[in-house]
């Protein structure tokens, strides 16, 4: 019989900081910083944006009937690539597919995940991320020494044998679970399945303050319209400023930026007379880089809804829809793992938690006066920005474009 793999895909905190403090001139100056990347970097960073992006559509179909959908693409990609060190044949196949990397070496992806994380961690002093990741086997199963190695150097996994028999076991990795997401995530594993021999385990954590904060006077409780005709209350945070903006047939986005702008939240709008199921057709890479190039500054009125939920989902009948249903088959091949074992990938189980609300240190702006030869000047137009229906939303980093975060809310709160 096949024995057990499991990847546990850690908690996303999306949180504001509640603590004000004054700002010196020169952080009020501070600007996002310009990452370099190489060609390989940046073809990997489109690799990950497009399973971004594939993720996130399949998922969104798979709960089209939930209330909120929330995932990390960087951490599920972060959890499978760990995972895919230990894959071979089709198996290894059918994962860089999925996963985009097609035949770059393992080396070229180790690398460039390794680089990603160190560099995303260092980004923004006020922005605070955290990502770890970590193994945890079975006593007494034999690992190879190869793909431990790996997962240490490149991922900087922390690698421990436990014995899964203990009814103290769960508690021991959810204790981490929760060290690592600010105990946003808790009681991920339930029981320990007697098949099971690993644990793949990432967990991100994110905590960052809007540029531009929402007032919570202004703060207003209004209807959000929910599919099929339904109405719910939400307190609805209000502000206007100028944010970078687009408009095409099918949606409006705007972009609301953390700290000093390396991170951002992207908000995906569907125009009157379309649907989230419309933007998810045509949510593809070339799309989402065509509406991000079309991006322009624009002072906006935005009306946003504060949310607080936690999401769970388990992936794989997401996964064996995007190809990559062989892993979790008795065809699978994780000789790289052990090679005497018949291995396969028993769940996929993501657990995340978001909240937005209009809490923040003060921050600083930067206001642009672009001066030009034309006719007498004219106060710019304020354009609505309501969030009052069914919407897209993704957290980036603005520099790289990496996306970290995406979600889909039918209905605020729970």
């Amino acid at each position: 019989m096949k024995k057990s793999v499991y990847l546990i895909l850690g908690g996303i905190i999306l949180l504001l900081n509640p603590a004000c403090e004054k700002k010196s001139d020169d952080d009020q100056n501070t600007r996002m910083k310009e990452i370099a990347l190489t060609p390989v970097q940046k073809s990997l960073v489109q690799a990950g944006n497009t399973f971004a992006l594939n993720l996130f559509g399949t998922t969104c179909r798979e709960e089209e009937n939930k209330p909120q959908v929330f995932i990390s693409p960087y951490s599920v990609s972060e959890a499978l690539t760990m995972t895919y060190n230990g894959a071979a044949g089709a198996t290894a196949d059918s994962m860089a597919q999925v996963l985009g990397y097609g035949n770059m070496s393992r080396e070229e992806i180790n690398a460039y995940c390794k680089t990603l994380r160190t560099t995303l961690l260092t980004l923004d002093p006020k922005v605070q991320l955290s990502i770890a990741n970590s193994i945890w086997y079975r006593l007494g199963f034999d690992v190879q020494t190869s793909f431990i190695d790996v997962n240490k150097t490149w991922f900087d996994a922390a690698v421990q044998g436990l014995n899964f028999s203990s009814p103290q076991a769960p508690a021991t990795i959810n204790k981490w679970i929760a060290d690592k997401t600010n105990n946003r995530i808790k009681d991920v594993i339930q029981e320990i399945d007697p098949a099971t021999v690993m644990f793949l385990v990432n967990a991100i954590w994110f905590k960052g303050m809007w540029t531009n904060s929402f007032d919570p006077k202004n703060t207003m409780v209004k209807d959000f319209n929910c599919p099929g005709g339904k109405t719910v209350t939400a307190s609805f945070m209000q502000q206007e400023h100028t944010f970078p903006y687009y408009r095409n047939d099918v949606l409006a986005m705007a972009e609301m930026p953390y700290g000093q702008g390396n991170y951002a939240m992207l908000v995906l709008l569907p125009n009157e007379g379309k649907t989230i199921n419309d933007i998810l057709n045509c949510l593809n890479s070339e799309n989402w880089a065509e509406w991000k190039t079309g991006l322009q500054e624009k002072k906006l009125r935005i009306e946003f809804p504060k949310l607080k939920f936690t999401y769970k989902i388990t992936l794989n009948q997401v996964f064996s829809k995007m190809g990559m249903g062989i892993a979790f088959t008795d065809d699978a091949d994780f000789s790289g793992i052990n090679p005497i074992e018949d291995l396969l990938i028993s769940k996929v189980l993501h657990h995340s938690f978001l909240e937005v609300n209009e809490e923040g240190t003060e921050a600083a702006a930067v206001t642009v006066v672009d001066v030009a030869v034309t006719s007498a000047p004219v106060e710019p137009e304020i354009i609505p920005f309501v969030v009052n229906k069914p919407f897209l939303f993704a957290i980036h980093e603005r520099s790289t474009g990496a996306i970290l975060f995406m979600g889909m809310i039918n209905k605020p709160g729970n």
